[in-house]
């Protein structure tokens, strides 16, 4: 005749304790990884802009323009524009998805 303890007794129960694991759909997979690249490629672009306000070196007779005009950096702004707005969708499909 063997006698179970109180500890032997818990062992034997199933664990109902444990949440289930919830797997991520692979839509929202591709979303998040397509996040982050936008995220990088937004940091990026908008680190390559020239800002709008050379401060004090402008007033002291620092270069020209070496493009003239608008050329380079108008792609940039537009990247950089059409970077943001992706991310934003992405973060809002993301949070839709995710629940």
């Amino acid at each position: 005749m063997t006698i179970c303890s109180p500890a032997n007794q818990r062992q034997k129960r199933p664990n109902q304790n444990k949440r289930p694991i919830k797997r991520n759909p692979p839509m929202l997979t591709i979303f998040i990884i397509l996040f982050a690249l936008v995220s990088v490629g937004l940091v990026f672009f908008v680190l390559l802009q020239v800002p709008k306000q050379a401060g004090l070196s402008a007033s002291l007779g620092g270069g020209g323009d070496l493009f003239g005009g608008r050329g380079v950096e108008g792609g940039l702004v537009r990247i950089s524009s059409v970077l943001g707005g992706l991310f934003m969708l992405l973060a809002l499909l993301i949070d839709i998805l995710s629940r």
